[in-house]
């Protein structure tokens, strides 16, 4: 299920104003659990499960551009050229490279 922080803080607020828990979820769109967890203190409501990323959202702002450029002329990138270029971009940052090989796999 895809939701907003947008959706998941009125969903918070909602709760907060006396609304239950499946209410607010269904009424912002948000899964139940994943708001009951926030409200609970069990995850922090800034906080995504999952390991952590790699590059700033600067990096893959510049990362999906360039995947844009590309495309615009009519030569799309494809998984393994951005999983090849995601290494080398990491290579260029001068940061420790977490992938095998210098690729990033998906």
């Amino acid at each position: 299920m895809v939701y907003s922080k947008k959706d998941l803080l009125a969903a918070i607020d909602a709760v907060q104003n006396g609304a239950s828990v499946k209410r607010a979820a269904l009424d912002h769109n948000d899964p139940r659990t994943t708001l009951s967890d926030k409200l609970h203190g069990i995850s922090r409501i800034d906080e995504r499960k999952g390991p952590c990323s790699i590059f700033t959202p600067e990096e893959e702002a510049k990362l999906v551009n360039w995947v844009f450029t590309c495309s615009k002329p009519g030569f799309p990138v494809n998984d393994e050229q951005l999983l090849i270029s995601a290494g080398k971009y990491i290579e260029e940052l001068k940061r420790e490279n977490p992938f095998t090989n210098n690729v990033a796999l998906n």
